[in-house]
């Protein structure tokens, strides 16, 4: 009488997950890691699931003396 249905779920973003906050300690670690023999920004960035601009911004930060 009743046929089976298949329901699959669905995620719709609404907005509210907030931002992670890495602290200069943890952003330093991410950018000299990337900065070590055998590793590059985008095996990093995938990682520890951060964003490859979050690490090339701290590298040039380093270079420039920041």
């Amino acid at each position: 009488m009743f046929k089976e249905c298949l329901v699959q779920r669905i995620e719709v973003p609404t907005g509210e997950q907030k931002r992670r906050r890495y602290t200069a300690e943890e952003k330093s670690r991410f950018v000299a890691l990337s900065m070590q023999p055998g590793y590059s920004v985008s095996l990093v960035a995938r990682q520890y699931e951060i964003t490859h601009s979050l690490l090339f911004k701290g590298k040039r930060l380093m270079n420039d003396g920041g």
